[in-house]
């Protein structure tokens, strides 16, 4: 039964402003306590020696990727727009270095080889599904800046793959009618794949759908490109049309 008593309520409420703001407080003495915590200086060669050693991520494939790695935070690589080779890179250390605390006054390094990082971001190596691998989409490791053609042909190579995969799909879908090729194909995806592979209607009767690409954009929260006109970015929830949102929100249609 809900609470009715108004004096109860109001100290629920209390309650609960008083653990959001000891939650806040919590947070606060945490943050002034690893700050004033001493941290170890690695010594120069440390740092020539991870500089040497750097890894590079690159992309030549037309789609963005993202991957969170936890406390590492966020790695994101761009896609490549069509008047580029190649873009990127993302530069990982050669050893990728975190801190932790041990005790209050100290905070000591953690490290990892930045290969098996650079790895772990592309989804690559042991223990990972290859279904989360960037590899296929043109996203691949080099020791150098720039790196080699062999490297480049070895990507492209992937991507052409990829493509040859995608549009593949969406003729199967397309072919079992038009619910399956409704719930399959998507426009960011796979009409890219068949453009790229400069396939034309005839070959691929389901591009009659493909919109223009004046009625796309990118979003400027994570630059997936979108249908103009929705409300918000279904990857990073970036509010797109605020107008609009804000009514639908008023309106109750999100409820």
């Amino acid at each position: 039964m809900a609470e009715s008593n108004p004096q109860i309520q109001q100290n629920n409420m209390r309650g609960k402003v008083g653990a959001a703001e000891a939650a806040r407080a919590a947070h606060a003495e945490m943050r002034a306590m690893n700050a004033s915590r001493q941290i170890p200086r690695l010594p120069p060669a440390f740092r020539e020696a991870s500089d040497a050693t750097k890894v590079y991520i690159y992309n030549v494939g037309p789609w963005t990727q993202e991957r969170l790695m936890g406390s590492l935070g966020r790695f994101r690589i761009a896609g490549c727009p069509p008047e580029k080779e190649y873009t990127g890179p993302l530069v990982i250390d050669g050893v990728v270095t975190e801190y932790y605390p041990v005790n209050e006054l100290r905070m000591d390094p953690l490290m990892d080889e930045g290969l098996y990082v650079a790895q772990q971001i592309i989804g690559v190596g042991a223990h990972l599904h290859p279904a989360n691998s960037w590899v296929p989409y043109g996203v691949f490791l080099s020791r150098s800046n720039p790196p080699t053609k062999e490297e480049l042909k070895e990507a492209l190579r992937e991507l052409w793959k990829k493509y040859l995969q995608l549009v593949a799909e969406a003729d199967s879908a397309y072919s079992r009618g038009p619910k399956a090729a409704e719930d399959t194909i998507q426009p960011e995806v796979h009409f890219v794949a068949a453009r790229a592979l400069r396939k034309t209607v005839t070959e691929c009767p389901w591009l009659r759908n493909a919109e223009l690409p004046a009625q796309r954009a990118a979003c400027p929260g994570c630059g997936v490109t979108y249908p103009v006109g929705i409300m918000k970015c279904r990857d990073c929830g970036y509010i797109l049309d605020k107008p609009a949102y804000d009514k639908a929100a008023k309106e109750g249609r999100f409820l």
